[in-house]
């Protein structure tokens, strides 16, 4: 009997390896709700291509009696907080990300000491890309301006949190070359990607970030604005100029998108 589940990665039903894993290469953590089908789909004799021009067959879902249908499960808070450049980071580890609600509470970032607002800026992009790379919602609230955060309720804010699971990512401790430039060990599974954080040069509001995954790096900008002694985020954008603008529009389609799971 062939198994199959929904593969978190790929947002759809697969058949799973002998292994338990999607055959895209997503592992068996990413794979929830097996079930069993009758058989695999196989080609006949004149349909067989080659096999690096075949795409893995998506399994057929499972039969669930009417009125008992659950939600479709789909991955995409983390495609819809990060901006093109981001997507093409943290799809370069996707493979090892493990989906499980495992990191801390939510914690608002320290207030920058007056007169340290260029280490400030590094420090709360950081804090903002740890988030980011992990899709956690209630960890990228409190690095918004205050009109975002309140666009919606609390209720709402959770709403978003239920909706869309974290990932396990972890951010070693910066190691700084001046107070504008620090450098941070990004960690998923088995892969380590360099994580070079630095202000732009002659701007008071923009740090430049740069990840490193086995010498294939990607760029990208932070924009930020200055909320008492303290940093918010306000847009990211990529190397190519497309930018995501995380104000209080783009969360309240982040909470119809989550009602809409």
């Amino acid at each position: 009997m062939t198994r199959a589940g929904f593969c978190t990665e790929c947002g759809d039903n697969v058949y799973l390896t002998d292994e338990g894993a999607c055959p895209e290469g997503h592992g068996p953590e990413c794979i929830r709700d097996e079930y069993d089908v009758e058989e695999a789909p196989s080609a006949t004799a004149e349909d067989v291509v080659p096999a690096e021009e075949q795409a893995a067959p998506f399994a057929p879902a499972p039969v669930v009696p009417v009125g008992e249908v659950a939600p479709k499960h789909n991955r995409t808070g983390l495609a819809v907080f990060a901006a093109a450049a981001v997507l093409l980071l943290v799809a370069l580890v996707a493979g090892a990300f493990v989906l499980m609600p495992a990191l801390n509470k939510s914690k608002t970032p320290e207030p920058a000491a007056t007169g340290d607002t260029t280490k400030a800026r590094v420090e709360t992009t950081i804090a903002f890309l740890n988030a980011l790379f992990a899709d956690d919602t209630m960890k990228i609230k409190p690095l918004l301006t205050d009109e975002a955060q309140n666009a919606i309720t609390a209720a709402q804010w959770d709403d978003i949190a239920s909706a869309f699971p974290t990932v396990t990512v972890t951010f070693d401790e910066p190691t700084w070359s001046s107070d504008s430039t620090a450098v941070v060990a990004v960690t998923t599974g088995e892969t380590t990607a360099t994580l070079s954080v630095g202000v732009t040069p002659d701007t008071t509001n923009t740090v430049n970030v740069v990840l490193d995954v086995s010498g294939s790096a990607e760029s990208a900008t932070v924009s930020l604005v200055q909320v008492g002694t303290g940093w918010r985020v306000l847009s990211l954008t990529d190397a190519t100029g497309g930018s995501t603008l995380y104000d209080d529009a783009f969360v309240k389609s982040l909470h119809e998108e989550a009602t809409a799971q």
